[in-house]
């Protein structure tokens, strides 16, 4: 059995957390070929310094992705994050437990959020 002992583990998804596809093309930085498929997006950066924040403060850090363990390790290693990262896994498509995640876990800590995403990140600036 696999252990990670630490007593608090932040868990970061990769998609839309770590590494924005779907933003503004003129506002990518960020390029990852898998597969043999390249995109760019644009990596959000205070959830990358959270990331670097959590291992400071020694937490466990673990980062998941819907597309799977090999795309989340590739994208961590593209970031250059490997020495702040424990575990990269597939996102769990499973959940169980007697309460609802926002009874254990406290509040959303997304700092980006659908809603204000593109009026924080791309917002124009008039001349």
């Amino acid at each position: 059995m696999f252990e990670i002992d630490f007593d608090f583990v932040a868990c970061f998804d990769v998609d839309e957390t770590l590494i924005s596809w779907s933003a503004p093309s003129g506002t990518h930085d960020f390029e990852l070929t898998h597969n043999g498929v390249t995109r760019t997006g644009k990596v959000l950066t205070r959830h990358v310094d959270r990331i670097i924040m959590h291992k400071f403060w020694g937490n466990g850090v673990v980062v998941w992705s819907k597309s799977g363990k090999s795309f989340a390790k590739a994208v961590i290693q593209k970031l250059k994050l490997e020495k702040y990262v424990d575990v990269v896994m597939a996102k769990s498509s499973f959940y169980y437990d007697d309460k609802k995640c926002e009874e254990f876990m406290g509040e959303h800590r997304f700092l980006y959020s659908s809603s204000n995403f593109s009026n924080i990140l791309f917002k124009k600036t008039k001349k």
